[in-house]
């Protein structure tokens, strides 16, 4: 009973600081058109509960700010190229292989067309076991990457704090962007 009711009161907690967040917001979109990491959404919180029951900590980002792995691909499902370029230049910037540029536009693209030099398709990963296939679409979440053959947990945690999966053609937020992000 007791283990039913802290999870009900974690729950409840979490939906308060949810909550919380969403006024937030709402008032900084009344206040201002411009994001800032100096503004009140972008100030950590830390909410005591009752003594000796700890902290609800919490912080807001905007995944604007970083590299939208969906702009690899134009609206129209094509490659962009430009994109493609900058994605690289990331990669580079944080000691990674530039082939994670080819194999994500591959990951995405809806295509069986390998891209080169290093791309993968249906074929590579229907050879995995278990195998399975490219999503061929947007992806929802950046960790999809980690299906990728090759991609290890190293790599992705190396990755993933500049990374975002945001709708096609989303901009990039140049005031909370990291300097890695904005090379």
């Amino acid at each position: 009973t007791s283990t039913i009711m802290g999870l009900d009161q974690a729950y409840a907690l979490g939906l308060g600081a949810e909550a919380l967040a969403a006024d937030v917001l709402v008032e900084d979109a009344k206040e201002s058109t411009i994001d800032s990491a100096k503004e009140d959404w972008a100030t950590p919180i830390n909410l005591p509960l009752d003594e000796g029951t700890g902290d609800i900590k919490g912080r807001l980002e905007d995944l604007q700010g970083r590299f939208n792995l969906n702009n690899l691909l134009n609206i129209d499902g094509t490659k962009n190229e430009a994109t493609v370029k900058q994605f690289e230049r990331l990669l580079e910037i944080l000691g990674l292989d530039r082939r994670w540029a080819h194999t994500t536009v591959d990951w995405l693209d809806a295509n069986t067309t390998t891209e080169p030099p290093d791309g993968a398709e249906d074929s590579v990963y229907a050879g995995q076991s278990p195998p399975y296939l490219t999503a061929n679409m947007a992806i929802t979440r950046t960790s999809e990457l980690m299906y990728q053959v090759g991609m290890t947990k190293a790599i992705y945690d190396k990755l993933e704090p500049f990374i975002s999966a945001l709708p096609t053609g989303t901009g990039l937020n140049v005031c909370t962007a990291a300097p890695e992000v904005l090379d």
